[in-house]
C-alpha cells in the first residue's frame, strides 16, 4: 500500500570523526566503539560478508534490546548504532545526532513497507490511519533525501 526508501546507517554524534562522511562501510566503522541491538537479523550476514573480505572484526561497546537505551548511549557519545533513521528522526532534524548510509548493497537499499492481503477492504477508518502513515512516511523520505540535510551533514 505504501512503501518507503530508507538506508540502515550509523548514527552518531555530529561530533563524531566519522559524521561528516557522505556513506560508510561496516569495516570503516568497527575502528569506533559501536552499540548494537540484540536483534541483529539483518546485519550479521551482511557483516560476515564484510568482514571475510575486510579482516576486520565488530565487537559492540554495548549490545541492547532497548531502541531509547541505544538512543541514550548514542546521545552520549559511547558509541555508533547501525539503524534506519526512522526512530531517530526528531534527533537528527534538531542536529544533536547524524546518520550516515552505510554502502554495502543490502543495507543501502532498505525499505519499509506497509502491507496488507490484496483482497482485504479496508474500513474507513483504517484507510485514513493508511493515509496518514503514507503522507509521514513520504514527509519523512523528502527530509532525509532533502539537498539542505545533505548539506548540513557535510558541514558537520
Amino acid at each position: 500500500m505504501a512503501e518507503f526508501q530508507t538506508a540502515i546507517g550509523a548514527l552518531m554524534r555530529p561530533d563524531h570523526p566519522l559524521a561528516g562522511s557522505r556513506g560508510l562501510t561496516l569495516t570503516e566503522c568497527a575502528r569506533h566503539p559501536v552499540v548494537m541491538l540484540h536483534d541483529r537479523w539483518l546485519l550479521d550476514p551482511i557483516m560476515a560478508a564484510e568482514f571475510a573480505e575486510s579482516g576486520a572484526r565488530l565487537a559492540p561497546r554495548i549490545v541492547s534490546n532497548s531502541i531509547e537505551f541505544m538512543r541514550q548511549t548514542i546521545l552520549r557519545g559511547m558509541g555508533i548504532g547501525f539503524v534506519s533513521p526512522i526512530g531517530f528522526i526528531e534527533e537528527i532534524r534538531n542536529g544533536a545526532l547524524v546518520h550516515v548510509p552505510l554502502t554495502e548493497p543490502g543495507l543501502a537499499r532498505s525499505r519499509i513497507g506497509l502491507v496488507m492481503p490484496r483482497h482485504r477492504r479496508l474500513s474507513p477508518p483504517a484507510r485514513l490511519m493508511v493515509n496518514h502513515i503514507h503522507e509521514r512516511l513520504t514527509q519523512l523520505g523528502d527530509f532525509l533525501t532533502s539537498p539542505r540535510r545533505s548539506r548540513t551533514r557535510r558541514a558537520a
